[in-house]
């Protein structure tokens, strides 16, 4: 193997590395400090939230005020561990907690403000 061919494997390791590491820190508590959140495509398609159509070409800002708008929970780090586990986030196991607060939550606003 010669070093362009090291060069370029190691290359590829630091980068994937690096790309998971972001990915999980966007997971763990859904920011991300180095990238940007990709805007929708445009597509003919209709994009649909909570039964409401939107178009991507002509309803952009709407469907981002309307998505901005909406509950959102997310992914908790930093707690004390629970029990005798050494969870200390809900990593692996918190997304049907979230799913379910925003359905109870969404519900909720719509029942009582409409």
């Amino acid at each position: 193997m010669d070093w362009k061919q090291i060069i370029q494997k190691h290359s590829r390791k630091i980068l994937n590395r690096i790309s998971m590491d972001l990915m999980l820190e966007a997971y763990l508590t859904h920011e991300s400090s180095l990238m940007d959140v990709e805007d929708l495509p445009q597509t003919v398609e209709p994009v649909w939230i909570l039964g409401k159509k939107y178009s991507t070409i002509i309803d952009l800002q709407q469907i981002r005020s309307d998505v901005q708008s909406r509950l959102w929970f997310t992914y908790r780090k930093g707690f004390i561990q629970i029990g005798n586990s050494n969870f200390t986030s809900d990593r692996g196991w918190g997304c049907m907690l979230r799913c379910g607060q925003m359905v109870i939550g969404q519900a909720l606003i719509f029942l009582h403000l409409g």
